[in-house]
């Protein structure tokens, strides 16, 4: 798809990080990915995010990071639609990497604050997101992830920007209810807050979230659907006992273990990729905890 529309003009509250898988070369995985995103979108996933987090954007060469833009972006087609993760530490390539997802067709683009900078404060996120908002081609979802860009998104930083016609959403990752709720507070029901942990889906739903962003949802599309479908049409504390008894014990394990690593675990399990390998600085699961992950998946397959 290509445009906001493809946001807004259908309910989008179940996204997928998808996973960028690799051969035994290393070499990313194309039909890999393509396999991913078929299996997500068939079971009902509302979009898909390539060059997030799970997607280990950080370990890919650029070459490697427009391929997977273009590879996600046709396997979407005009159903599915892809926000491009565009995270970079500088404007420039910030801007190169929307203008690309842009040209190749995303929707629209999730975008972290700058990381490994030290000291930077909320003026200089601020001035970071605006230098890049007033030139983007795409609208925005900010992504909140403290844990990996060293601070959070300031939440009167938020409500600044959800001003803007370009920022439309934000993903927090941060695990921090509270902040969340700051969030929802300080805007209105037209900027779309997305949940990225796991265990948290409903909660948010309940308070008020567009849905989310979720890493577990490459592995249990299909429970991530059910849920989805429960936690909108009032069924909270049946989507919430499901969520806590299958999609939480496999959410430790992605904090514990890595998201990627665990998630292409499952996906191996179930069939869909055949290779969980991933790049350093990630490494794969210790055997006791590869067959946790194993044991976790089948049994929420077979609860389902």
């Amino acid at each position: 798809m290509s445009g906001t529309s493809g946001i807004h003009s259908r309910n989008v509250n179940v996204m997928c990080p998808v996973v960028t898988p690799f051969i035994s070369d290393d070499d990313v995985d194309h039909a890999g990915l393509r396999s991913v995103i078929e299996f997500v979108s068939d079971a009902g996933i509302d979009g898909i995010v390539p060059c997030g987090t799970t997607g280990e954007f950080a370990s890919l060469t650029p070459m490697e990071y427009r391929a997977v833009i273009e590879t996600a972006v046709d396997v979407a087609g005009e159903t599915t639609p892809v926000i491009a993760g565009v995270a970079a530490t500088d404007i420039p390539s910030v801007r190169s990497n929307i203008e690309f997802a842009a040209q190749t067709g995303a929707d629209a683009a999730l975008l972290t604050p700058p990381y490994f900078h030290t000291g930077p404060g909320s003026t200089g996120v601020q001035q970071f997101f605006e230098s890049v908002v007033a030139e983007s081609p795409l609208s925005i979802i900010l992504y909140n992830i403290p844990a990996c860009t060293g601070q959070q998104i300031d939440p009167e930083t938020v409500a600044t920007l959800a001003e803007t016609d370009t920022v439309i959403g934000l993903k927090d990752s941060s695990g921090d209810f509270d902040y969340l709720l700051d969030i929802l507070s300080r805007t209105d029901s037209s900027f779309r807050v997305f949940e990225g942990y796991d265990r948290h889906y409903v909660s948010g739903v309940h308070a008020g979230t567009a849905g989310g962003i979720n890493a577990l949802s490459n592995v249990l599309p299909g429970r991530f659907c059910t849920i989805r479908e429960k936690a909108f049409n009032g069924e909270t504390q049946t989507a919430f006992e499901s969520e806590q008894s299958t999609l939480a014990p496999l959410f430790d394990l992605c904090l514990e273990y890595g998201f990627a690593p665990v998630t292409k675990v499952g996906l191996t399990h179930r069939g869909v990729i055949d290779s969980a390998s991933v790049r350093a600085p990630l490494v794969e699961l210790p055997d006791e905890v590869h067959s946790r992950v194993t044991t976790l998946v089948a049994d929420a397959i077979v609860d389902s």
